[in-house]
């Protein structure tokens, strides 16, 4: 049978001082049910080493000043408890967030390959670089809106949960592109533009949108990574079909909502925006912090592929798969 690598769990928390990494299973088949979550970073096989093995890290967030006491029978129990999926190979290590202690362990010195456990180093970094209180601009912006066909350009920064409508929203502060077509109404309006052609821009993220090493089965469960979507390009909530070009069905969305605001429009189509180009209007994304809660709470595959590649171009590299 084919062999597939699943997630049983990216964190579990006991009383508040305890992290756990590095639960993964082998399972055989298509009919597990685990859901193939693929993580931030590539499953891929892991190479030969070329290099001396790093043996030291600078951490990245500083140590919990917590002094809770934790009962390890307890604790093994707790995980013990959850852990029933049959086959498969796992490892655990749980450490104590105030201190060095091994507080529970299980096969933890075998390596094995991570999954959504890389979620929350994806997450740390990009706290670590772009702050808790950022947030990511979806806009709207036109060369000149004083010719006779206009042309405004939709630029996509990178909003894992940029939704489609209001009604998709699902966090209080959420951007949507229904919003962000009532601020464009208004401008283009004022301008006494009612005709105009739509581009879309989602340059900001570099490279192929599919991860090359995922195997097709992961079709189902992350949609190919783009700094412009609605709705993480999901058709049917997180397991399902996908929008195969996310950032088209974006536009053509957004398109819809202008047209129900008496804007015609006459072609859409992928552009790259003008520098110098005048912002016509905007939305902000969720704040960092809260955007991770979600993506932590959930596993969210969608949101993490996209926190990646901006871990990439805060570094000032490209935002592709390699790079992030």
């Amino acid at each position: 049978m084919q062999k597939r690598w699943a997630a049983v769990a990216g964190a579990v928390v006991v009383a508040a001082a305890i992290v756990t990494v590095g639960v993964v299973r082998q399972v055989d088949g298509a009919a597990s049910s685990v859901e193939p979550s693929p993580s931030a970073v590539s499953s891929t096989p892991t190479p030969t080493p070329t290099a001396e093995p790093i043996t030291s890290l600078t951490p990245v967030l500083k140590p919990a000043n917590l002094k809770t006491s934790i009962d390890q029978d307890k604790l093994a129990a707790r995980i013990d408890k959850v852990d029933g999926i049959d086959g498969g190979e796992v490892g655990i290590a749980v450490m104590g967030a105030a201190g060095d202690d091994l507080l529970y362990a299980r096969n933890a010195e075998t390596p094995l390959t991570p999954a959504s456990t890389n979620k929350v180093l994806t997450s740390a970094a990009a706290l670590e670089l772009l702050g808790p209180t950022h947030r990511f601009t979806t806009s709207v912006v036109s060369a000149d809106l004083s010719k006779d066909q206009p042309k405004i350009i939709l630029v996509g920064g990178g909003d894992p949960y940029l939704a489609s409508t209001r009604a998709k929203e699902t966090t209080a502060g959420q951007a949507s592109l229904q919003d962000l077509a009532v601020k464009t109404a208004k401008k283009l309006k004022r301008a006494k533009v009612d005709s105009i052609t739509l581009g879309y821009d989602a340059s900001l993220f570099a490279g192929p949108a599919w991860n090359s090493h995922w195997p097709e089965a992961y079709r189902s469960y992350v949609t190919p990574t783009t700094a412009l979507w609605a709705d993480e390009g999901q058709l049917s909530g997180p397991i399902g079909p996908r929008q195969q070009h996310p950032a088209q069905a974006a536009a053509d969305e957004f398109a819809e909502q202008l047209e129900s605001r008496k804007i015609t429009v006459d072609k859409v189509d992928e552009a790259d925006a003008p520098k110098g180009s005048d912002r016509i209007a905007a939305v902000e994304s969720l704040s960092l912090e809260r955007i991770v809660e979600r993506l932590l709470m959930v596993s969210d595959n969608d949101a993490a592929e996209v926190v990646a590649r901006h871990v990439a171009v805060a570094a000032d590299r490209p935002g592709s798969i390699e790079e992030a």
